[in-house]
């Protein structure tokens, strides 16, 4: 019995250290978090997978004031997920870290047109959050920034 219990220590003490670098903060996970929109009608949740961002929209004003009908991805240019709801599609996708608080890569689409953008982006303070959706160049866009709220 004693044999079983170190045997089972042992792996834990073994284990453990590969959960927690594994679950470890990385440069650039200060975009992780809740953010919501500068004209305060959506909130986005910022996680990481690897070594990627993605923002998935977790409210938005226009549902709530509207809670009998849920709001629908009718303009996706894509026929078959025009039936999904707005609440809970990954909005960004493929944003990675570039150091010194910056970030790019990005796509962003925008339910509210059907559109998507290519994005970067970057920490202004630890509580907001520029991102830039933009047509190939970045001088060919707008930005949009968010307040981090969690």
């Amino acid at each position: 019995m004693k044999r079983i219990l170190m045997l089972i220590l042992a792996i834990v003490m073994l284990v453990l250290p590969l959960f927690v670098y594994s679950t470890a903060r990385q440069p650039g996970d200060e975009i992780i978090g809740v953010w919501m929109t500068e004209v305060k009608d959506a909130k986005v949740q910022v996680y990481r997978d690897g070594n990627t961002y993605y923002g998935k929209i977790i409210w938005l004003m226009e549902q709530e004031q509207n809670s009998k009908t849920p709001l629908l991805d009718t303009l996706n240019p894509n026929p078959k997920l025009r039936t999904r709801t707005r609440e809970n599609i990954v909005a960004l996708t493929g944003l990675v870290s570039c150091g010194d608080r910056k970030y790019s890569k990005g796509i962003i689409y925008y339910p509210t047109n059907g559109k998507t953008y290519s994005c970067a982006a970057s920490m202004v303070n630890d509580k907001t959050l520029k991102l830039r959706a933009y047509y190939g160049l970045t001088l060919i866009g707008q930005s949009i920034k968010f307040t981090k709220i969690q």
